[in-house]
C-alpha cells in the first residue's frame, strides 16, 4: 500500500478554498473558487423556499441546494457535478514528479523503478517512460503527453509493488505529494488488522470534493460486488472495516481482491448522490492507489 502523505496515515493538507458570496439589488451570484467555473444566478427579490426540501423539490439541478434567506443556494461541495470545469491545461508534453518515503521509517526510498503505463496496458509491457528514484526518493517522468490516461508502476527492493493511477488525466505538470510505500512486514501487519489476504490485491482510495478538499461521508462500492473483498475506511488515523464511510481524511479502500480490473463507485451518503465511477488495474500481492474526484473534473 502507499499513503499519499509523508506522515503515513495522516490526511492530505487541505486546500483553503471557500465559496464567496456577492449580493446586488437584483442578483445573487455564488462563484466557486479554484477549479470550479460554475455559478448560481437567481433573482434576489424572489422567495424560493422556506425549507431545504422546498429546494430539492425544484428538480435535479437543486438536489444539493439548501434554503438560505429564502433562496436556494447551491452546495459548493458537489456543484461541479452539474457544470464540470473546462481543462486549464496546455498542449504538453508535461512532467510528473513523485516523492517516495518509507511508511514506518519516514526515510526516502531510493532505487524505486517507476514505469509510466498506459491504462489499457494492464501488464505494463510497453511503458511510455521509465525512471528510478534518486537519493532523496524523488523521480521525474517526462515527457508525458497531454491527456495521458494511465498509471505509474512502482517497484523497489524493499517495498510492496504499487500501481499509482493518475487522476485526473495529465493536462499540466504534476507534482504528486509524498507517497509512503509499504515494506512487506508493514503491509502484512495492516492486512492482519483488517482480516485481509496478503496474496491478493489491495486498493487505497482518497475522495475529494469540488473544492479540492478531502471528502467525508463517501461510501465506496465494488461494481459488481466481489466475494471475499473487504471494504475499509480510515478512522482515528487507522484503517478499520467497522466504518461505512470516509472521515475527514477522505481515505478508504478494499483488501483481498483478485487480480484484474475493478470498477468502484463513490456515493455521498448524505444526499445519496453518485460522485464518481473509476476503473482500476489490480494485481495480487500489490497495492493500487487512486484519487477519486467528482465525475467530469
Amino acid at each position: 500500500m502507499a499513503w499519499e502523505s509523508s506522515f503515513g496515515f495522516s490526511p492530505f493538507v487541505m486546500l483553503a478554498l471557500s465559496a464567496i458570496q456577492r449580493r446586488s439589488s437584483a442578483l445573487l451570484v455564488l462563484p466557486l473558487l479554484g477549479a470550479l467555473s460554475c455559478s448560481v444566478l437567481v433573482d434576489a427579490n424572489r422567495v424560493q423556499c422556506k425549507t431545504d426540501d422546498d429546494c430539492k423539490a425544484r428538480g435535479a439541478s437543486f438536489a444539493q441546494s439548501s434554503c438560505v434567506n429564502a433562496l436556494c443556494a447551491g452546495s459548493s461541495k458537489w456543484a461541479c457535478l452539474e457544470n464540470p470545469p473546462a481543462s486549464m491545461g496546455g498542449a504538453g508534453p508535461f512532467r510528473v514528479t513523485m516523492h517516495f518515503a518509507d511508511l514506518i521509517k519516514k526515510t526516502p526510498v531510493v532505487g524505486v523503478r517507476a514505469d509510466l503505463c498506459r491504462k489499457l496496458d494492464v501488464s505494463c509491457a510497453d511503458p511510455a517512460v521509465t525512471a528510478t528514484s534518486d537519493a532523496m526518493g524523488n523521480v521525474s517522468l517526462s515527457p508525458v503527453d497531454a491527456g495521458f490516461s494511465g498509471y505509474v508502476s512502482l517497484k523497489g527492493d524493499t517495498t510492496i509493488p504499487t500501481l499509482y493511477f493518475l487522476n485526473p488525466l495529465v493536462d499540466r505538470d504534476q507534482d504528486i505529494p509524498s507517497l509512503s510505500l509499504y515494506s512487506p512486514p508493514a503491509r502484512q501487519g495492516l492486512l492482519s488488522q483488517l482480516g485481509g489476504d496478503s496474496a491478493r490485491a489491495d486498493v487505497l482510495l482518497s475522495a475529494w470534493d469540488c473544492q479540492g478538499k478531502p471528502a467525508s461521508g463517501i461510501a465506496f462500492a465494488l461494481t459488481p460486488p466481489m466475494p471475499g473483498a473487504i471494504a475499509y475506511y480510515l478512522s482515528s488515523g487507522l484503517p478499520t472495516h467497522n466504518s461505512t464511510m470516509t472521515d475527514a481524511t477522505g481515505y478508504g479502500g478494499f483488501v483481498s481482491l483478485p487480480s484484474g480490473t475493478v470498477t468502484i463507485t463513490a456515493t455521498d451518503t448524505e444526499s445519496q448522490t453518485r460522485i464518481a465511477t473509476i476503473t482500476l488495474v489490480v494485481r495480487e500481492g500489490s497495492t493500487t492507489w487512486s484519487r477519486v474526484l467528482p465525475d467530469g473534473t
